[in-house]
């Protein structure tokens, strides 16, 4: 997935300012799913989170009891690069 392809799909629901806060939080979650094997989420906003990126297809989830547990899919890792390639994380001091 390209962040080109984000813009589309968003792109069509929400005004420059919802779209611009739903994909400074999706290179969160790629870049923080990225850097750790797995990812251990305990908190339910972290959990909504997780979940729309699962939907996504860019995290894998499993869930234990009070926890879950992600991992980045190769879409989610092609999105990461794709964000890095566009300087997304230096614009957004990420």
């Amino acid at each position: 997935m390209k962040v080109r392809d984000l813009n589309n799909l968003f792109g069509l629901d929400m005004n420059d300012v919802q779209l611009n806060k739903t994909l400074t939080s999706v290179s969160h979650w790629v870049r923080t799913l990225r850097k750790t094997k797995e990812f251990e989420a305990a908190e339910e906003k972290d959990k909504k989170a997780l979940e729309k990126l699962a939907l996504l297809k860019l995290a894998t989830l499993k869930n234990q009891g009070e926890t879950m547990k992600a991992k980045i899919t190769e879409d989610g890792k092609e999105l990461y690069l794709d964000f890095f390639k566009l300087g997304y994380y230096g614009k957004q001091g990420i």
